[in-house]
């Protein structure tokens, strides 16, 4: 999943809800800009990314790229945000 798809999940998940950037801010414990960067692909660190996941009722999950062959490739990543619990 790229950044630009995890942030338009984050989007449509806030939006989901009714609530503004700025709620989901004050909800996660991040600033508003920190909102409309992810939500924009711009800044996605994983701290961020899992107080708005935690905010949002969403988890993640870090899971092995692959290839067009289906083989997992070592050291390849990939980030899968999908709504759900998360732990805690």
């Amino acid at each position: 999943m790229s950044v630009e798809s995890i942030g338009l999940v984050f989007r449509e998940a806030r939006q989901g809800r009714g609530w503004s950037q700025s709620t989901l801010a004050a909800k996660a414990g991040v600033s508003r800009p920190t909102v409309a960067r992810i939500e924009n692909g711009l800044d996605i660190s994983a701290t961020s990314l899992t107080k708005l996941a935690g905010a949002l009722s969403m988890k993640l999950a870090v899971v092995p790229d692959s290839g067009a062959d289906g083989a997992r490739r070592p050291g390849k990543r990939d980030t899968d945000v999908s709504p759900g619990t998360t732990a805690g």
